[in-house]
């Protein structure tokens, strides 16, 4: 994590894992093809944007993180988790509409939900 001061070991990995955990499960998810499958891992990665929000935000009510840092933080995570939302509603629709993966999926969308993180 740049900017991040020096911490104990074990909160500086769970802070990791958890953003690593983002990407991967968005990854995960748009691997297995299946528009089902494809929203229950975003909604894991949008749990782990959650953790890591909670890790951050207590370290920011601890002071060991300045206002600036975290405010900076906060508009990148609100940005992330809106962005996957709105492509996980993209997909409910599609499932309501009996449409599947092949008819237009949105890949361009998954993309830039990957490259914002």
């Amino acid at each position: 994590m740049k900017n991040l001061p020096e911490m104990n070991y074990k909160i500086r990995n769970q802070i990791e894992d958890s953003a690593f955990s983002i990407p991967s499960n968005i990854a995960e998810g748009h691997c297995r093809r299946f528009l089902k499958e494809n929203i229950q891992f975003n909604n894991i990665a949008l749990g782990s944007i959650g953790e890591n929000y909670t890790q951050i935000f207590a370290l920011f009510y601890a002071e060991d993180i300045d206002e600036k840092w975290f405010n900076e933080y906060d508009k990148l995570h609100y940005s992330l988790e809106n962005k996957l939302l709105n492509l996980n509603k993209s997909f409910i629709q599609k499932l309501q509409n009996n449409e599947n993966w092949e008819n237009d999926y949105q890949l361009k969308e998954t993309v830039q939900v990957y490259n914002d993180i």
